[in-house]
């Protein structure tokens, strides 16, 4: 692909600014980061843009420009925002895959991309609603970063063995394609190049930590200079970042049963209807959709 990146113009509605985030340049992942779970709620999710900032630092499981979209919640306060981040223009990353898609107009369609291996569950015809899932076998051992119930700011490794056939998640990716009109303002420019970090990485704790001493990998995660109109919004949120602990919403160890995923930012859900909003509703928490996945032995 080509490093020239189309920068879609903010939008303002009902007060609220819509700045756009483009995924265009070519992103490859890390083979690891298909085993690379989180334990996000009851359920294990790989490639979360949070791994990289909590569990194993400098591991980029996902784009910047995805890190800066799922972590948006940081720029808003109990559930109120004023200043939303969509991704648009986009394009799937290398080994994703466009699995569901909402046409608004004959200009504008919403696509989620998932990660090669998964497919898309609790699917609504004409959206994107829905998860990205992959099954995983009786037997199979599972490694993913947690936290004590009681200190959800320190990360630990941990594994549990399946007795039994389930799904586990991943997080997937949801942006914009428009065609603006040859008279409207998007415009291009060339992207900085970004070096990835090595995905050779230690397991490491985030235990006490000072949020300031964040390392190269895990500031790149929150976002990189990508746009004349979004360089403000991604430098804030990574002021934010650096202020930040986590009052997570982990446990230490999965549930009885992996029974909720996130296809939406956290603080963010769209609608499930055939026409997705460009603005989605503010949620106090995040929209969680039911699956039915076997139980799972305590961890070892």
């Amino acid at each position: 692909m080509s490093d020239s990146a189309v920068l879609y113009p903010a939008e303002t509605n009902s007060g609220t600014v819509t700045s756009y985030v483009p995924l265009t340049t070519t992103w490859t992942p890390s083979p690891e980061c298909f085993t690379k779970y989180r334990l996000d709620g009851p359920s294990l999710m790989a490639f979360d843009p949070a791994y990289g900032l909590d569990v194993e630092t400098g591991v980029l499981c996902g784009p910047p420009a995805m890190t800066t979209w799922w972590e948006q919640g940081l720029l808003g306060d109990h559930g109120s925002y004023a200043t939303r981040i969509s991704i648009g223009p986009m394009s799937c990353p290398d080994n994703w895959s466009t699995l569901a898609s909402s046409t608004k107009d004959s200009s504008s369609v919403l696509e989620m991309c998932c990660p090669s291996g998964f497919y898309l569950g609790d699917a609504v015809p004409g959206s994107v609603a829905g998860n990205c899932l992959s099954k995983v076998s009786s037997g199979m051992t599972l490694t993913y970063g947690s936290t004590a119930n009681d200190d959800s700011s320190s990360w630990s490794m941990a594994t549990t063995t399946m007795t039994s056939s389930s799904t586990v998640g991943a997080i997937g990716i949801v942006g914009w394609n428009i065609k603006y009109p040859s008279t409207a303002t998007a415009t291009s420019t060339t992207s900085a190049t970004t070096t990835t970090p090595s995905t050779s990485v230690t397991s490491q704790n985030s235990n006490s930590s000072s949020p300031s001493s964040l390392d190269t990998g895990a500031k790149i995660g929150i976002g990189v200079g990508i746009g004349v109109g979004a360089i403000g919004v991604i430098a804030l949120l990574t002021a934010l970042y650096l202020f930040r602990r986590r009052k997570q919403r982990t446990a230490a160890e999965p549930d009885q049963s992996l029974s909720h995923y996130y296809s939406q930012p956290p603080a963010m859900s769209v609608h499930q209807a055939r026409y997705q909003p460009q603005y989605p509703a503010e949620l106090d928490a995040p929209k969680l959709l039911p699956v039915q996945p076997a139980e799972l032995s305590s961890r070892n």
